[in-house]
């Protein structure tokens, strides 16, 4: 334990490990074994941490091996008690356009567990739905848009018909007509009306 105490140093209320660090967390090796120092520490003092539990440094120092500032807890407990994205986003009380985070209001994806705001998800669904909607003009006839798309981008024509430039250029593949390349794009009108 002797050559232990050579690597550490008192700073403030931290007795910090000053030998080789691994992401912040001193390391150290006995005969051919490697450990994390405050953990070597603590079993060498008060045994092995419990089963599904680790230390978790509560004065954030990761060099810290300071017994009085680590405490056995989960994983998850650690994780949410840390500053890391996971814990910053663990304690939002609301969303970026201030909608609270309530059971009623926040929906937790099934494949990764992310959570969404409803009410910015309905929001973003009314006006995705509002943009491809349009004003509902009916489907032009084969003739009226061979004319348009030799004036008017495919995506100024999506928007005028309430569809996507892909739909309109689906239409002209039908109807064996050839829309506009995007070389062709600067000498056509973005807007139409």
């Amino acid at each position: 334990m002797d050559l232990f105490w050579k690597h550490v140093k008192t700073e403030g209320k931290c007795l910090v490990w000053f030998g080789a660090k691994v992401d912040g967390y001193g390391k150290l090796r006995r005969g051919s074994e490697y450990y994390l120092a405050h953990r070597y520490h603590w079993e060498s003092v008060k045994g092995p941490v419990p089963e599904g539990l680790e230390l978790d440094h509560l004065c954030r120092n990761r060099a810290c091996v300071n017994l009085e500032h680590l405490e056995p807890v989960t994983g998850q407990v650690n994780t949410i008690r840390g500053v890391g994205p996971t814990a910053v986003n663990f304690w939002k009380t609301e969303c970026i356009h201030g909608h609270a985070f309530t059971e009623e209001n926040v929906w937790v994806s099934p494949s990764s567990g992310r959570w969404k705001c409803r009410t910015c998800m309905k929001r973003e669904a009314d006006t995705r739905q509002a943009r491809t909607k349009g004003p509902g003009r009916p489907k032009p006839d084969k003739e009226t848009l061979a004319a348009e798309l030799k004036e008017y981008t495919a995506v100024a024509l999506g928007e005028w018909y309430g569809v996507t430039d892909n739909t309109i250029r689906n239409w002209a593949k039908k109807w064996g007509l050839k829309p506009p390349t995007r070389k062709d794009w600067h000498k056509l009108k973005k807007t139409v009306g």
